[in-house]
């Protein structure tokens, strides 16, 4: 769940902040600020959420931002 995904997301990143540039640093720090909204979001909720629909609703959200022809598509609605 949230602690398995948080865990896996603090792997990556020890790994890859090895050869991080300043700019991959303050990438580093956004997912930091991403993954602690997700836990404030996943302990606060008055309702239950599932942390892959958050997940899959903040990837949308980053693509929709690109230009308006990027988009996500899940597994299930790309079939």
């Amino acid at each position: 769940t949230i602690a398995a995904f948080a865990l896996s997301l603090y792997v990556v990143l020890q790994v890859v902040a090895s050869d991080a540039t300043p700019e991959d640093e303050d990438a580093y720090r956004n997912l930091r600020t991403f993954t602690d909204v997700l836990a404030l979001v996943r302990k606060n909720s008055v309702s239950d959420v599932k942390v892959q629909d958050l997940v899959e609703g903040a990837v949308k959200g980053m693509l929709q931002n690109l230009d308006p022809h990027s988009s996500y598509l899940s597994q299930e609605n790309y079939k």
